[in-house]
C-alpha cells in the first residue's frame, strides 16, 4: 500500500537535497529508496544507530524509529498508507534535517517533526473497543472485567505513543449520588 507514496515522497526527498541544498549523499540515499518504492518494495526506514546524530537527539531518535516500525507493523493498511508513508518519510527528513555542517537546521527540523507526530496521530486504528460492566452502587471489578483489561492492556503496554482513552457512563438505575464517584 505504501509504495506510490513513498515513491513520490522519496523523489522529493531527493530533489529537495540534490538541488537545493547540494548534498549528492543524502540525495542519493532517497534515490536509492526512491527507486526502490518504483519497483513496488517499501524501503525499509532509516536506522538511528547507523547516523552521526548529535547526543541530544540520540534518544528521541530511537523513539520515533520504534513508533513508526511499530504503527508499520500494526496499522499497515490502505485506509492508512498516505498517513504511514507520511511518517515515514517525515521521520527520515527529520533525521537528515537534524544536523548539517554542525548546524541545527531549527526550521526543517521542526516542520518534519510536528509532522511526523501528526501522520502517527492521522491513524485509522481499528481496534476492539472493551466493555466493563459493574453492579448497581458498586466500582468493584469481577474476574471478567478484570480479564478484559488484562487483554486490552497487553495491547498498549509496550507502547508508549499510543493512547487509551477510558470513558465511563452510568446507566438510569439508582439516585444521582449512586452513579457519581
Amino acid at each position: 500500500y505504501l509504495s506510490p507514496f513513498l515513491e513520490a515522497g522519496y523523489k522529493k526527498l531527493y530533489q529537495y537535497e540534490l538541488n537545493l541544498e547540494g548534498n549528492v549523499a543524502v540525495a542519493n540515499k532517497f534515490k536509492e529508496k526512491m527507486e526502490l518504492s518504483a519497483r513496488g518494495q517499501t524501503p525499509s526506514p532509516a536506522e538511528p544507530t547507523h547516523i552521526a546524530l548529535p547526543d541530544e537527539y540520540k534518544e528521541e531518535a530511537q523513539y520515533k524509529y520504534l513508533v513508526l516500525l511499530d504503527a508499520l507493523e500494526m496499522f499497515n493498511t490502505q485506509d492508512n498508507a498516505l498517513q504511514l508513508a507520511q511518517a515515514q518519510l517525515n521521520y527520515e527528513c527529520w533525521l537528515e534535517r537534524i544536523y548539517e555542517n554542525n548546524t541545527v537546521l531549527k526550521d526543517s527540523y521542526i516542520g518534519c517533526h510536528d509532522y511526523f507526530y501528526q501522520s502517527i496521530k492521522d491513524l485509522k486504528v481499528n481496534l476492539h473497543k472493551f466493555s466493563i460492566y459493574f453492579e448497581s452502587n458498586s466500582v468493584a471489578l469481577d474476574a471478567q472485567a478484570q480479564k478484559v483489561i488484562e487483554e486490552s492492556s497487553s495491547l498498549f503496554i509496550d507502547r508508549p505513543l499510543w493512547e487509551v482513552h477510558l470513558i465511563g457512563y452510568t446507566d438510569s438505575k439508582g439516585s444521582y449520588e449512586q452513579n457519581v464517584i
